[in-house]
């Protein structure tokens, strides 16, 4: 079987400067899943963000004031469920931006 890459083919994109309440990173095609390859996160506040696949807790990151991080995943993190939202919540109120690459399968 041979080696099959998929390369980022969208870009979604989302700030806020209040997710306590969630905000919807990427509402895929209908039937379809997302594959995140890289994640690049920056926030004005400290905080923790709660990413999500429909109510599935992916990960949760940790944040410094004037903080970010940047992951390239080897793997990429996929929706383990067609017309699941990627989304987050943050534990306080603060401006965040948030850049999410992949595909849908």
């Amino acid at each position: 079987m041979a080696l099959q890459i998929k390369t980022p083919g969208i870009i979604k994109t989302a700030q806020s400067a209040d997710a306590t309440g969630g905000l919807t990173i990427w509402n895929p095609t209908t039937g379809k899943k997302f594959n995140i390859t890289d994640l690049i996160v920056s926030t004005d506040t400290a905080m923790y963000l709660t990413f999500y696949d429909g109510v599935t807790v992916l990960i949760v990151v940790y944040l410094a004031a004037n903080g970010g991080f940047v992951s390239n995943f080897q793997t990429p993190l996929n929706s383990q469920t067609a017309d699941n939202n990627f989304a987050v919540t943050a534990s306080v109120a603060g401006n965040i931006s948030i850049t999410a690459l992949g595909f849908e399968s």
